[in-house]
């Protein structure tokens, strides 16, 4: 019998294709999620390493824009992929302005639970900014100038507390100039507190803890996009309801002016109270003091003083738009004395000037006719 070289030999066979190819996925799933967890871990400490490093210049340029802080500090930093930066449990304090009355004021502690960065582009480079979790929990009563006399706490309206606020901004344009950036959105959040609206798109809320007449009441502040600008608003229902804490409910056209002008609203309803307690005090120590005509005069006075004489007449006017209850007499006796207050705070009369004129100056109405 004849045989072949190898003919008992085993032949030999080819890869195993899917299982190397299973194999190599398997690898390559291993080391993808490595990496991840790597950058989850190391990332997130070294954004904390460099964020705490670059803090004190960060500070440093927000304070130029007029922004003070005493302490901004975080807890934790975290990096998620793809392309999301967040820092939890930030503690900032705040150090309002100096006032004669105040010039040390106490800070402001502010807490805040998350910031969140989102990278959205990469040309050019932008992200959407969501911070979380807002609250202030020190009671605290709106800046006011140190010679207004109802600027003080016995007449009104102080915050106890502010919670559930939010910042999100979307499509933030994050250049290689950081800080040029921060300062840029400090002096549009310094605007948009100020004068109630800011160029820039936004969206902004939060709920504000008050008691009036001992009761505690919520507000809740909102923004909206109106006429390319992001505008600060009261809840219009909450603004009812403050409404009906008052012997005089304000009228609808009042509660508007309170919703559009939240940065005002508090001062205003000081003024409010201060001119009707001072009015109902003098009625009844002098006879020379009419409650009624005591009250328009001083309370137009200041509003002009306070906010000019345009919108002090807005005021006083949604006040008799709404009044139903007052005669056609009556109505023209508010206007009249109104007008005279206005017309005293143009003067640059001073409190006591005013006073002494609402007994002496035959142009105000004392009856209504």
């Amino acid at each position: 019998m004849s045989t072949y070289p190898g003919a008992c030999q085993p032949r030999r066979q080819g890869l195993d294709w899917p299982r190397v190819l299973k194999k190599l996925f398997l690898s390559l799933l291993l080391l993808l999620l490595l990496v991840i967890a790597g950058v989850y871990l190391a990332g997130g400490w070294l954004l904390g390493v460099g964020t705490r490093a670059a803090l004190p210049r960060l500070v440093a340029t927000l304070e130029r824009t007029g922004l003070r802080l005493a302490r901004c500090e975080f807890n934790q930093a975290a990096v998620r992929p793809p392309a999301h930066l967040s820092w939890e449990a930030w503690r900032v304090d705040l150090v309002p302005p100096s006032t004669a009355a105040k010039p040390t004021p106490d800070t402001l502690p502010v807490q805040v639970a998350a910031l969140h960065l989102r990278f959205t582009d990469w040309a050019p480079l932008t992200a959407d900014l969501a911070v979380e979790g807002i609250h202030l929990d020190t009671a605290f009563v709106p800046p006011a100038a140190a010679d207004l006399p109802f600027a003080g706490d016995e007449y009104g309206v102080a915050i106890e507390r502010i919670d559930a606020g939010f910042l999100t901004i979307a499509a933030l344009a994050v250049d290689t100039d950081l800080r040029s950036t921060l300062a840029a959105l400090a002096t549009d959040l310094q605007s948009l507190a100020r004068d109630g609206h800011t160029a820039r798109n936004l969206s902004l809320g939060a709920r504000l803890h008050f008691k009036l007449k001992n009761r505690p009441l919520a507000v809740r502040l909102e923004s909206v996009r109106r006429d390319g600008a992001t505008w600060l608003r009261f809840n219009a229902s909450d603004i009812a309801e403050l409404s009906r804490r008052y012997p005089r409910p304000l009228t609808a056209a009042e509660q508007q002016i309170l919703c559009d002008h939240p940065q005002r609203a508090l001062l205003l309803l000081r003024i409010k109270e201060y001119a009707e307690r001072v009015a109902l005090r003098l009625s009844r120590t002098e006879r020379a003091y009419g409650e009624d005509f005591t009250r328009h005069v001083l309370w137009s006075y200041w509003l002009a003083r306070t906010y000019g004489a345009d919108f002090a007449q807005s005021v006083t006017d949604a006040h008799e738009i709404g009044t139903a209850s007052n005669t056609a007499a009556e109505h023209r006796q508010d206007y009249a004395n109104n007008t005279i207050g206005r017309t005293y705070a143009l003067m640059k009369k001073s409190e006591g000037q005013v006073l002494q004129l609402i007994k002496t100056d035959p142009k105000i109405i004392r009856v209504a006719k």
